[in-house]
């Protein structure tokens, strides 16, 4: 990095540092009898310290040395290699021991100086971590340790570390969850605002639920009684966030589904797609319509198919997926499944499928009728092994078409470059919507209706939801500028509308939504950005959930399609521009777009873009994107053609201000691991970038806008992209050869 670059990497650093929990560090102001103070301090800590390191070192454990340890941890209990010291020496003279009454006296003593040390700091993890280790000795009284933990947390109650330390007590004495539910409530109703308390009954009715799924029932009214105490809590204190934040949990029990659902799918339920050959030559052109009546393709030997799920999830295999056609076609389980971003361990919330036709079947020149049923047999999956909500039924048809009647072009044909949407229609590039094709109903023919799970349980589920909406509006008509009341109800009408898959789907509710997070922007200006993303996931939703007015964003090109981009057969635009987006969602009802204009909204993360594996024309220009890792999610995208990403901040910022709140060592190590991969393809040029790499090295573009980022002043960056781009034609509205 040049000097500069440092400069600018540690400015960046430290203001990321300046807060603590969203409040400014203060400084003490000089005080010379406080300091000299604090230096004799000093002087009296480092003295013990190096003795008790030289005692560690040369293995003393006599009394005097463990005196001296002592000491030093009354002072600061934060040396773990003190504590460490001690475990040494407990061990060696607990084995010098044989009677329990001696080990007992030993156990006792190190449980008086963690005692002592605790006086001094009782958050300390190194004191508490040392008194488990000496109880789990089994020789300590836990009748004591429950009686010390009282007065910690009376001390102070919302002390975390005496909290996991009672539940590591209740471990070891058996306590039922039942009544340790009756000691939370104890504490709740001591103090409203006793978040740990509130926390602590969440874990312990999560283990209840868990251990008792088959009796419904008994989850229900467990549930309804914790409505109504929570009620009692934010009427009592509404603007305390400890029983709002307890009742999100609770109204994420009343709506979670048993496990992962499919929330969309490509080819969706009841589409026909068309199957074609162009003359003298073996590729093959996929073509569907949009529901909007324009004709999209692409070109290829394989048919992709895609799915999403709900959350991430393992499993997703040619056993599990099962195919079947009519007439038969040979071999057509045999469909290779794969993760489109991972999450963790090979699992995905979107997966890809490879269908290879063989070629006698894509000879015969006939129509078939597919099934793909997902879940058929068992084994999907979430990360946490909740299994999946299936099966679900997907049927699609496949027509034969000759090349004549197909409005594609060769994908190799290049004439001219693509002209991007404009901001605003113009003489020279003219946008005009698409309006009374009567395209069908996105939600039933482009989205997959998903099995809740629930039996029979979703009556119950509304008539909460209903509930807990009449109880928030009725607080807001006492305290009408309330945050957190403005806030839940906003998150219960999100709920209510994505039931059951959007089955309850309230539009004046919708219009309610969004008023709500404008309010809150104003009433609560430092969250702003979270309301600002939670406005745009309800506006994706208004605006995909409805064919009519979702046509209202569809745009038909009146340029000619001799263009570089002639992969993709119809001159059709979906155009989210300028509507302030912060966050993306419901792409999942979008999985049919090949060309997507996201241009001037407020982005500075792609995730959930790598969903759309159709996709072959993107215009992200004039948004906030920060990082070239900002780009990562539509890497896997192999269809993208055309990438408009000019702009952004992208060259801006040292690191991904988006993922990274602050560097790591474990962020470190992931770089560092895709740095070294880069370096061993031959993918990293003399003074590039490893992340231009790792994005652009695995992407096949033919045009490509970065102009507007601080990126594009870099020549060398200019250089490393024509290379790791072999089939970029052209680069900021140049052919690339005026580069070389």
């Amino acid at each position: 990095l040049s000097n500069e670059s440092r400069a600018r990497f540690c400015e960046e650093i430290l203001s990321l540092h300046s807060e603590m929990h969203g409040r400014p560090r203060q400084r003490l102001p000089e005080d010379p009898v406080r300091d000299k103070d604090e230096q004799s301090k000093i002087a009296h800590l480092e003295s013990l310290l190096a003795e008790v390191l030289r005692n560690h070192r040369g293995r003393c454990y006599t009394k005097e040395a463990l005196q001296k340890n002592a000491r030093l941890l009354e002072i600061n209990p934060e040396v773990y290699t003190a504590w460490n010291f001690r475990k040494l020496a407990v061990k060696q003279l607990l084995e010098s021991e044989k009677e329990d009454t001696a080990r007992r006296s030993i156990l006792g003593e190190e449980l008086q100086v963690v005692e002592r040390a605790l006086k001094h700091n009782y958050k300390s993890y190194g004191a508490w971590y040392h008194r488990k280790w000496v109880v789990n000795f089994g020789l300590s009284s836990l009748d004591h340790e429950f009686h010390l933990l009282d007065k910690f947390l009376v001390a102070d109650n919302r002390n975390f570390h005496g909290w996991h330390y009672r539940r590591f007590a209740v471990c070891l004495k058996n306590i039922s969850e039942e009544e340790e539910l009756q000691y939370s409530i104890r504490k709740i109703n001591e103090n409203f605002s006793n978040y740990s308390a509130w926390h602590y009954r969440s874990v312990l009715l999560s283990k209840i639920f868990k251990n008792k799924l088959s009796e419904k029932l008994m989850q229900q009214e467990v549930l309804t009684e914790e409505y109504e105490l929570v009620k009692q809590a934010f009427f009592t204190e509404p603007d305390d966030q400890s029983a709002w934040l307890y009742h999100l949990w609770v109204v994420d029990q009343t709506v979670a589904p048993l496990g992962p659902r499919l929330m969309g799918c490509w080819p969706s339920n009841g589409f026909t797609l068309t199957q074609s050959m162009i003359e003298a030559s073996t590729t093959f052109v996929w073509g569907f319509y949009t529901p909007f009546k324009s004709n999209h393709c692409l070109h290829g030997q394989a048919l992709y198919s895609v799915l999403c799920f709900s959350e991430p999830v393992l499993g997703v295999s040619a056993k599990t997926i099962v195919f079947k056609s009519t007439p038969e076609i040979k071999n057509l389980c045999e469909v290779d499944w794969r993760p489109v971003s991972e999450s963790g361990a090979g699992s995905s919330s979107n997966w890809v499928g490879e269908i290879i036709l063989p070629s006698s079947a894509l000879g015969d020149r006939i129509n078939y009728s597919f099934q793909m049923l997902v879940g058929i047999v068992p084994g999907i999956y979430s990360k946490d092994g909740q299994s999946f909500l299936g099966p679900i039924l997907v049927n699609f048809i496949l027509e034969w078409k000759p090349a004549s009647l197909v409005a594609c072009h060769n994908e190799n044909f290049i004439e001219s470059i693509l002209l991007w949407p404009s901001k605003n229609a113009t003489v020279v590039q003219s946008f005009s919507r698409v309006w009374g094709h009567g395209g069908k109903d996105l939600v039933n023919a482009l989205s997959v209706k998903p099995n809740t799970g629930l039996d029979g349980g979703i009556e119950w589920q509304v008539i909460r939801l209903e509930s807990q909406i009449v109880t928030c509006r009725e607080l807001l008509s006492i305290e009408k500028d309330s945050k957190w009341a403005k806030l839940t109800l906003a998150r219960l009408l999100m709920a209510y509308n994505n039931l059951a898959g959007g089955q309850f789907v309230n539009h004046h509710y919708t219009d309610e939504m969004l008023q709500l997070f404008k309010d809150l922007v104003d009433i609560d200006p430092t969250h702003s950005y979270y309301y600002k993303e939670q406005y745009s996931i309800v506006l994706m939703d208004k605006m995909t959930n409805d064919s009519q007015k979702l046509q209202g964003y569809w745009w038909e090109s009146e340029e000619s399609d001799a263009t570089v981009l002639n992969n993709c057969g119809s001159n059709g635009w979906l155009r989210l521009h300028e509507l302030s987006l912060s966050k993306l969602a419901f792409l999942e009802r979008l999985l049919w777009v090949q060309r997507l204009d996201l241009s001037y909204n407020m982005l500075q993360s792609l995730d959930g873009l790598e969903a759309l594996q159709l996709l072959v024309c993107l215009d992200i220009s004039h948004n906030v994107l920060s990082h070239v890792t900002s780009l990562g999610p539509i890497c896997s995208i192999k269809s993208l053609a055309a990438l408009n990403i000019s702009h952004n901040e992208i060259g801006d910022h040292m690191i991904d201000t988006y993922r990274y709140s602050f560097p790591s060592l474990h962020n470190h190590s992931m770089e560092d691991a895709k740095a070294e991969k880069c370096r061993n393809e031959g993918r990293l040029i003399e003074g590039g970038s490893w992340e231009v790499a790792a994005v652009f090295g695995c992407m096949q573009l033919k045009q490509l806008e970065i102009y507007g980022n601080p990126l594009a002043n870099n020549d060398v960056y200019r250089k490393q992209l024509i290379e790791l781009i072999p089939t970029l034609i052209w680069l900021d509205g140049v052919e690339v050869s005026y580069y070389l």
